[in-house]
Formats: C-alpha cells, structure tokens, sequence
C-alpha cells in the first residue's frame, strides 16, 4: 500500500511537469552573465572554448530510480502462494535514468546568447521556481 501511494504521489507532482514549462525556465537565462547563472546553478559539468572566443558551458542532470515489479512480492511466489520460503528473486526491479544536458554559450564577456537542452528528462514545473 505504501508502495501504491508513493507512486502516486510521484506521479502527480510529474503529471504538470514538461519540457516547454523547461524552455520556459532556461530562456529567463538569455542575455544574463553566465557568472549569474552559476550562482544558481554551481559549476558547470564542462566547459567548451570555440574558436571565435565563444564558450559553451553544458550542465548534465542524470537522475536514477528503479521500479519494482508489481508481481512479484516477499509474501508471493510466482504462483501467488502466500509466505513462500523466499527461494526466488523477489526484489527484481526495473532501473530508469533519465538524463537531461544543457548548453549555455557565451560571448567572450560572459553574456549567455544561445540555450538549448536535450534528453528526456529536461522537464520543469509550473510551481517550481
């Protein structure tokens, strides 16, 4: 039961979660020094220099969960017999990582003119700030 409601429970604060609510939230950042960002977001994961004096600043968010299998149970075997003696893997779960990479470039001054994301989980909120 406690299962079923953290489930749920993750499934509603992600149900108004999506990627234009994200694009939303990263285009406040055009036009900003990249040093403003930063303070927001800390470091950056990697920092590219190009040859016209630009530089991408790219953030990663790799986020892992797993999933348990909703059949199988420590009380249930695979013939759904009550209190099994536990010889089967019951604890098998399924691992999900959603990652998201955002690339910030910058004039040589710091001044951010280009964002873009990519990945599936470049997601935002409405009532997240």
């Amino acid at each position: 039961m406690r299962l079923f409601l953290t489930s749920c429970l993750f499934f509603l604060l992600t149900a108004c979660a999506s990627t234009a609510n994200y694009q939303k939230q990263i285009d406040k950042w055009q036009g900003k020094n990249i040093q403003t960002l930063m303070t927001k977001w800390g470091e950056p994961d990697t920092g590219i220099q190009l040859a016209n004096g630009h530089k991408i600043y790219q953030y990663t968010r790799k986020t892992m969960y797993s999933i348990p299998d909703p059949k199988r149970s420590p009380l249930r075997n695979s013939n759904g017999s009550l209190f099994t003696n536990y010889d089967e893997p019951w604890n098998s779960n399924q691992t999900i990582i959603r990652t998201c990479r955002t690339s910030f470039e910058t004039t040589s001054d710091g001044r951010i003119i280009h964002i873009s994301f990519k990945g599936n989980n470049c997601v935002s909120s409405n009532f997240l700030p």
